[in-house]
């Protein structure tokens, strides 16, 4: 692979990538061909052996996504590198509201993982038409029936499984919160605060559900959004309707991220031994897989699978099987070094 396509494939890559970015995309590619970093990612971009292009060009799909996930991390590393704008977030009018700001903010990530099934031309107009009927607050009502539509759908990837949920989650959250401002969707009177404790349930399953999500984006990304969902820890009121909290709709997911790092500690340092260089996560993440795909696999492990990572189980009742992803790997050992 020559220069030229080496830097149209890391273009077309960085296109994805950086698409949550303003402007990110354009500093990469004058980044590429006018300055040293660009010549440097550009030769890391082309260390790729020699038998790896070969079985790429004799139709090796395993060469062919092996080539692109470490074309996908050079790209990464240029993205870590650089700065990410502050977002900004006005006060919300009360402690316990999740501000419009907020809510767009993560919608959009959302919606640019769902948009080929809410981003149709039939999916608009009927947004529109909601709006029309029945004024603003449907708009918000229609992507949290968007999200429970899509959740339930069984050809979902991991990521956008978790957008559809996580899009349910803060449309129902915004709406209740904006029912309970000055100005409310129609004009009335806001809505009564309710109990403390469902005030806390709504912050709990919004920051979950965030977090959840957070996991698969850039470790950068993932912290302004986590901060913009952060809640209040603890509040005079809440903000779920009785209709809302009692419909059962939205199935928290539990993210209970502390237990999970300990139940993979044991196997992790097992991988790092069997790992033919320790200090790479690459190379730790791929003797993960073998033992993971071993017929004597370590407890906690219960397998592989291609596209969602390493299962394992917790201890957890009703949601005992969990998948521990190439990214997450990655972002693991980068902390620990």
């Amino acid at each position: 692979m020559n220069s030229e396509e080496t830097a149209d494939r890391l273009l077309s890559i960085a296109e994805d990538r950086l698409r949550n970015r303003p402007g990110a995309h354009k500093k990469f590619r004058l980044a590429l061909k006018t300055t040293a970093q660009g010549q440097a990612l550009m030769v890391r971009a082309q260390a790729i052996p020699l038998a790896l292009e070969q079985a790429e060009q004799l139709g090796s799909e395993k060469a062919t996504r092996l080539i692109a996930e470490h074309l996908t991390s050079v790209v990464d590393s240029w993205a870590q590198s650089q700065p990410l704008p502050k977002a900004v977030v006005p006060p919300p009018l009360r402690e316990d509201a999740m501000s419009n700001e907020a809510y767009q903010h993560i919608r959009s990530y959302c919606f640019d993982d769902l948009k080929a099934y809410i981003g149709t031309p039939s999916a608009h107009a009927a947004l529109q038409l909601a709006s029309s009927l029945h004024g603003p607050a449907a708009a918000i009502m229609r992507d949290k029936q968007h999200g429970l539509d899509l959740y339930e759908c069984h050809d979902l990837t991991p990521r956008e499984r978790a957008a559809a949920h996580l899009l349910a989650v803060i449309s129902n959250h915004r709406a209740a919160t904006w029912w309970r401002e000055p100005d409310t969707p129609d004009g009335s009177q806001p809505a009564a605060p309710l109990e403390p404790e469902q005030l806390h349930d709504a912050w709990r399953q919004t920051l979950e559900a965030v977090e959840r999500y957070a996991a698969m984006l850039p470790e950068r990304e993932a912290e302004v959004m986590i901060r913009m969902a952060a809640g209040p820890t603890a509040a005079a009121a809440a903000m779920l309707s009785p209709d809302e909290t009692s419909s059962g709709a939205i199935v928290p997911v539990h993210n209970q991220l502390k237990n999970r790092s300990n139940a993979l500690a044991a196997v992790i340092e097992k991988a790092k031994q069997q790992a033919v260089d320790s200090a790479s996560w690459q190379s730790v993440w791929s003797a993960l897989v073998v033992l993971a795909q071993s017929n004597n696999r370590p407890a906690p492990l219960l397998g592989y699978a291609e596209g969602e990572g390493v299962k394992y189980q917790v201890d957890k009742a009703e949601n005992p099987v969990v998948f521990f992803t190439r990214d997450a790997c990655r972002k693991r050992l980068s902390r620990t070094r």
